[in-house]
């Protein structure tokens, strides 16, 4: 084989490799780790190590390394304790649940009674994070409905935000009962 076949060979696969390769990389997703979750759990004073942390299912994120939250902690089974993890930035990903095995806090339960207590005021709103719900646009001239995800807690009369549930576009709401929202639809001229 001589060296100008084989340059001819490399100049017809460069493109084709790149071809094959554009793809994966303009749909690039992360994976949310245990450590990351670990890392926000001992954040609230718990002393969380990542093997002790299960996902109930792959969590991908739209960001590298992305900045969590905890939301809410409660008991589950056998000492396990149930956590729900959200991103710091609701467009990076959606809420998602993690079982924690043999938690412990470095403060006493302190910390544990804390985002509990927090966790419980957000329990009692009509709509929380993750919910889905109907989104409903009307004016004079039509009626619009979409299914929608909420990106906050909120209740009846509040406005808060939604993404539809490709997560191509998002909304501000009011929010009509457990399940329905309402958007405005604008005629021409028209403005929010």
């Amino acid at each position: 084989m001589t060296l100008r076949s084989s340059l001819a060979k490399i100049v017809i696969l460069i493109p084709l490799l790149s071809a094959l390769r554009t793809p994966a990389m303009g749909s690039a997703r992360f994976v949310i780790s245990p450590d990351q979750v670990a890392w926000v759990m001992q954040g609230r004073g718990m002393q969380v190590s990542a093997d002790r942390i299960r996902f109930l299912s792959i969590v991908p994120s739209s960001l590298p390394n992305a900045a969590l939250r905890l939301v809410s902690l409660g008991a589950w089974h056998d000492g396990t304790t149930k956590a729900e993890i959200a991103c710091a930035d609701h467009r990076a990903c959606l809420p998602f649940y993690v079982l924690v095995s043999d938690t412990t806090t470095v403060s006493g339960s302190a910390a544990k009674d804390r985002v509990e207590a927090q966790s419980s005021a957000a329990s009692h709103h009509l709509i929380r994070i993750g919910d889905r719900a109907l989104l409903v646009f009307e004016n004079a001239d039509s009626r619009i409905t979409l299914h929608v995800i909420c990106l906050e807690n909120g209740d009846q009369g509040q406005r808060i935000r939604v993404v539809t549930t490709d997560r191509k576009r998002s909304y501000k709401a009011e929010i009509i009962e457990r399940t329905l929202l309402r958007g405005t639809l604008f005629g021409p001229g028209e403005h929010s």
